[in-house]
């Protein structure tokens, strides 16, 4: 990781501790059918791979807002993330509708699936969109989540070798295999 990712990463590091700090709230299983619920985590990540360059894992950090919802089975929530791995990284803006079939007290599966807007490899805003499963482990006043995701972006129409004229447009992948939360 060179000088200036440091930086980046404690300064979200900083953003998301202050955050926590100053807007913390009950996010029991009661508590998040009800109101807002803010969270910070992270985990690892594995970009796309080529014949040309392999594919490395690294990681990624995320940003949770989830909204109020009449029901504690669906819930809206906004996800911002960074990820890195190797020479690549991702950031992303989405939104995401959050299924929870079996609501409970100490463990609750969930499963997540949304669309937004990622930049890849530094490159313009492109859509993409992401599905993922996971567990939540309620707590009195912060809520632990465990989360699996799969995020596909649409890439660049590139020319396709020997057909003149024929632009395909090609689909890029990143993986988080691992991911851990706290929700506030």
């Amino acid at each position: 990781m060179d000088g200036r990712n440091v930086r980046r990463f404690a300064q979200f590091g900083l953003a998301m501790i202050a955050a926590v700090v100053l807007g913390g709230s009950p996010a029991s299983a009661q508590a998040a059918a009800e109101g807002f619920s803010l969270g910070i985590g992270g985990g690892f990540s594995r970009g796309p791979s080529s014949p040309y360059s392999p594919s490395t894992i690294g990681y990624h950090l995320l940003g949770t807002l989830e909204f109020p919802s009449p029901t504690r089975f669906l819930r809206l929530r906004t996800d911002g993330l960074y990820a890195e791995w190797g020479a690549g990284r991702a950031t992303s803006l989405t939104a995401n509708v959050l299924l929870t079939p079996i609501p409970g007290k100490r463990v609750s599966p969930f499963l997540l699936a949304g669309a937004g807007g990622y930049s890849f490899q530094g490159s313009g805003i492109r859509p993409g969109w992401n599905v993922g499963a996971g567990l939540r482990l309620p707590g009195e006043l912060r809520t632990i989540v465990l989360e699996s995701r799969m995020h596909v972006i649409r890439a660049r129409q590139q020319s396709s070798p020997g057909v003149i004229g024929l632009n395909i447009s090609k689909w890029q992948y990143l993986f988080t295999p691992i991911g851990f939360a706290i929700q506030f």
